[in-house]
């Protein structure tokens, strides 16, 4: 039995069986699911009225053929892999994408798997009142379609991806998202990562073999011959031109062939002349209505722009277009002759079907072609109205534009560049995805770029930096081509340098940062004065760029250069403190990620006083790079063990990027979710666990967002917070919620190791470890080993090229590689591993105890753990007071956030004490272990309850030992305990 409530909202209802919905505040529906149905034959007679309803490739009007390879990889895709697979189906409008996934749908549907359709909800047309039982029970699997996947909010796809419909346990589902091009695939594989789902893309590619060009089009000509009861064989049409690569332009010539044939005419040349000839049938057809043509003609043209819309709105902007005398007439005409593409769907102003023959209509309503089609005067200024007044169609209208302008070069000329010349602020209000569409087009003019660039954001923003860098892509090449002058060239490389990095491309932005490096190292040897400076900013851009690539050795040269420069600029004039300050910082940071925190903290320190300083003075210029520094030092302050300095000055940074976010989210929002992120670890570092929740989840929720629409720059940042709340939902005892965002941080991290290894490798192995931990606290323990030993693998391979930067995470890798090996019985192995460990720590402690000393202590703890299974229990006895003794030193600076160790070093040496016959001694450090946790308890019992209840059970029996003075038969104590195991914290 299913239960399913049903919310009326405005008088519409719409229900889900099984699934979720998910609407915005207004009541509208973020998306909407419905049962595939294969389209129902169209009537020829009505199919014959107007040719372009059978090019619409839903109604699949000509029979599938070919494209056998394509059609066989999806089989595969379907029937092998992971549970959650999601495959990215692009090409060019017309390349048969849809009438492959038709096909791919109605072959599964027939082999018992479910077919749901997902319709965008602010572009879609709604259904008609009433519900859609999506039950799975008793399919083979789920298969979603998504179509023109690449216009849809990524916001909207984010919750889709959600929807309970698509995570049910043991029921194989896969996403199919058609889509133009590749643009938002990245952005969607980064949403992905945090379902542990499958991805991958598959190009659909042109009809390159002549048989395969020749079999279509005979299938697609017999077709329409059928419906046309065209008796006879009509000849062959030459489909050699590269243009009869797509599948719908084979299916045109096919049909303007057999219309042509079917009325006594010669049929068009190919090329623009099947455009036209279909077009001056859809002219024709007009005329068979009442109302006006040219109407009618306006009316087919809004709806291009538009897209489909609800009638009440569609009537407001009739009206406002003063399209006709009675827009409802118009429109009521309009939806007779194109009628909603589902016969459930109750929206009006249908567009022209398929896209690119909407395109092209556009395109020859345009005045400015040479075509033999009637050009209009109304088409630019209707245009113009529509994408001035309609906000929520301006994404669309500039992007069926910007394509039609991409093959016709005169909508941009005499249309789209003159709109946007005059009101630029429309491409930025589009939004990202249509302004990098426009971005894209084939001679576009650089002209319109320029006018465009000035309103880009000069720093980052969420949405609108890839676009950035696409413009800057374009106009860098064209200014570079025009100018010799080496000051110039340099310019322009740093300033597009600059666009790169924020979108994520910082190979590509390295790559020009040190373009411009060489031009002002030779300019600088000529006049120091002029490009000294230059060449400084220039080093530090490169240093920064190398420390997101992983690369801090090379960042150090950089950063130290640039440093040395600023100084002695400093000396002449003090303007340059602000730049000595930011090359410091970057040296700080290489220093602190190469694991020399101590030789960090020198330039660290100068930078934020250096920039405490300049804000005192210009608070509006540098609260920014203030906020910086105290992350930096933040970050050092916890390398070194000083967790309380490390709380005080990232909480001062949070505060001040809280203040900067308020006025401009889209710049400071990234910084923000830094701070915050770095504020839990380091509550949680001491102690203070409930506390470090609250930024923690707001930092993870703001950068989902972030990576959503750029994951170039932000996965990296969205994988370590779903690490690190994976570590608090363990430490506050709760395995369950640790799990899933340990799995969701390893498969980020794969992803962006597979592409960029020494910036993420190091990182993934971190994830590893962290996920063995987790598995093994949920009870998996026969799955923990996996994770476990690749960490440890590509630790080994790491250290090994560069001890003194990795030998820390190999200690931490071995540990907890020794305690999966415990966890499953092992204990000689987990002995040999723990030992390890135990050596590389302490040399590491040696050199920085404030760094090491805890992880020293919880290394030791888990040998003399390893030792006790290992039936040693006499040489268990000195590490376990050696990680007490530790301990006692750190809980006597810093008690919230070491004494809970005490607690667990007295009640494991107890332990060890019993089981080697000395029970005597055993109970004075369990009694004191049970002391500290009745203490602990009492302030939070969730955290410590459990602590509490093992020693006092621990000490109940090592007391009735002693009153028998018996030998060890001690029930196993340890038992009850899990050995304290090394935990990664990242921010």
């Amino acid at each position: 039995m299913y239960e399913q409530n049903v919310t009326a909202v405005n008088g519409f209802a719409y229900g889900a069986i099984n699934a979720d919905i998910h609407v915005f505040g207004s009541g509208e529906p973020l998306y909407l699911l419905a049962n595939w149905e294969p389209e129902p034959r169209s009537d020829p007679d009505w199919l014959r009225e107007l040719p372009s309803r059978m090019l619409n490739a839903r109604r699949a009007v000509v029979p599938f053929t070919r494209r056998d390879d394509e059609l066989a990889d999806l089989r595969r895709w379907r029937d092998n892999g992971p549970r959650l697979q999601v495959r990215w189906l692009h090409g060019p409008g017309g390349q048969g994408k849809s009438r492959l996934a038709a096909h791919f749908a109605a072959e599964c549907a027939a082999t018992g798997w479910k077919v749901v359709t997902a319709l965008h909800g602010p572009d879609a047309d709604p259904l008609q009142p009433g519900s859609q039982d999506l039950t799975v029970d008793g399919s083979h699997g789920l298969l979603l379609l998504i179509d023109y996947a690449d216009r849809w909010r990524l916001s909207s796809l984010t919750w889709l991806l959600k929807n309970r419909l698509l995570h049910r346990i043991g029921v194989p589902t896969r996403i199919l998202m058609l889509a133009r091009g590749l643009d938002a695939w990245p952005a969607l594989c980064a949403i992905l990562d945090t379902h542990q789902a499958g991805t991958s893309s598959m190009h659909l590619p042109a009809l390159s073999d002549r048989d395969d060009r020749e079999a279509m089009f005979s299938v697609a000509r017999d077709r329409f011959a059928g419906i046309y009861r065209l008796p006879g064989v009509l000849p062959d049409v030459p489909i050699e031109d590269p243009q009869f690569g797509l599948t719908l332009a084979l299916h045109m010539a096919a049909l303007v062939q057999v219309d042509a044939a079917s009325h006594g005419l010669p049929s068009p040349a190919p090329g623009d002349g099947l455009t036209r000839y279909l077009l001056n049938r859809e002219q024709l057809h007009w005329r068979r209505y009442g109302t006006r043509h040219r109407t009618m003609n306006q009316t087919v043209y809004t709806a291009a722009l538009t897209g489909s819309l609800d009638r009440a709105h569609a009537v407001s902007v009739l009206r406002r277009l003063k399209i006709g005398p009675d827009p409802e007439q118009a429109l009521a005409d309009h939806s007779r002759c194109y009628p909603p593409d589902h016969p459930r769907r109750s929206t009006v102003l249908e567009p022209l079907y398929p896209d690119r023959l909407a395109e092209d209509f556009l395109a020859l309503t345009v005045p400015g072609h040479t075509v033999d089609y009637p050009a209009q005067q109304w088409a630019p200024p209707i245009a113009t109205n529509l994408l001035t007044t309609e906000p929520g169609t301006l994404t669309r209208s500039v992007t069926f534009l910007a394509h039609a302008a991409d093959r016709w070069p005169h909508v941009g000329r005499q249309l789209l560049y003159p709109l946007l010349h005059r009101h630029p602020e429309l491409a930025l209000r589009a939004g990202g995805t249509a302004l990098t569409t426009l971005a894209g087009v084939h001679q576009i003019e650089l002209e319109l770029l320029e006018r465009l660039e000035p309103l880009l954001p000069a720093g980052p923003h969420v949405d609108l930096d890839i676009a950035a860098a696409a413009i800057s892509t374009a106009l860098t090449r064209d200014r570079l081509a025009k100018t010799t002058d080496p000051a110039t060239r340099a310019g322009l490389h740093q300033t597009h340098a600059t666009r790169l990095a924020n979108a994520g491309r910082f190979e590509q932005a390295l790559t020009a940062t040190q373009d411009a490096v060489g031009i002002y190292r030779q300019l600088g040897a000529a006049d120091a004065a002029t490009y000294l400076p230059a060449l400084a900013g220039a080093l530090v851009d490169a240093g920064f760029c190398l420390i997101e690539m992983g690369r801090h050795r090379d960042s150090m040269g950089s950063s130290t250069e640039a440093a040395d420069l600023y100084r002695t600029l400093v000396r002449a004039d003090a303007s340059h403190r602000g730049g000595l300050a930011t090359a410091l910082d970057n040296l700080g940071i290489a220093h602190t990620e190469l694991n020399q925190p101590e030789l960090a903290l020198e330039p660290v320190r100068e930078a934020l006083e250096i920039r405490r300083a300049l804000a005192e003075d210009q608070p509006s210029r540098y609260r920014t790079p203030l906020a910086a520094s105290l992350i930096n030092l933040g970050t050092l302050a916890s390398r070194l063990g000083r967790r309380d300095d490390a709380l005080a000055y990232t909480a001062d940074a949070a505060a001040i990027y809280r203040d900067l976010t308020a006025t401009d989210p889209d710049a400071y929002l990234p910084d923000l979710a830094m701070a915050l992120a770095n504020v839990a670890t380091y509550t949680s570092e001491m102690g203070r666990l409930r506390e470090a929740f609250g930024p923690a989840r707001e930092a993870l929720e703001i950068r989902r967002r972030l990576a959503t629409a750029n994951p170039g720059a932000y996965r990296p940042a969205l994988a370590a917070s779903l690490n690190s709340l994976g570590v608090l939902w363990s430490l506050a005892g709760r395995p369950d919620r640790a799990l899933e965002p340990a799995e969701e941080a390893v498969i980020a991290y794969r992803s962006l190791a597979g592409t960029d290894p020494a910036a993420h490798e190091a990182d993934l192995a971190g994830a590893l470890t962290n996920l063995g931990i987790r598995r093994s606290e949920a009870g998996l323990a026969d799955h923990a080993l996996s994770p476990a030993t690749e960490a440890t693998e590509i630790y080994r391979r790491l250290a090994g090229a560069d001890p003194a930067t990795y030998l820390p995470g190999l200690a931490a890798s071995l540990l907890n590689l020794a305690a999966r090996h415990y966890d499953l019985d092992r204990p000689r192995e987990a002995v040999v591993q723990a030992s390890e460990s135990v050596r590389i720590l302490h040399q590491a402690a040696a050199g920085n105890p404030g760094a090491h000393l805890p992880d020293l202590a919880t290394a030791l703890t888990n040998l003399a753990a390893f030792l006790l299974e290992a039936g040693r229990p006499h040489e268990a006895i000195r590490p376990q007071r050696r990680a007490l003794a530790i301990r006692r030193r750190l809980a006597a600076t810093l008690p919230q956030a070491f004494l809970p160790g005490v607690a667990n070093s007295l009640l494991n040496l107890g332990s060890v004490l019993a089981e080697a016959g000395r029970p005597g001694t055993a109970v004075r450090h369990t009694r004191e272990a049970v002391t500290i946790y009745r203490r602990l308890s009492e302030s939070d019992p969730d955290a410590y309850g459990s602590g509490l209840e093992t020693a006092l059970h621990n000490l109940a029996v090592q007391s009735r030992l002693v009153a028998r003075r018996a030998a060890p038969s001690v029930s196993r104590a340890r038992r009850l305990l899990s050995p304290a195991v090394h935990r990664r914290r990242s921010g």
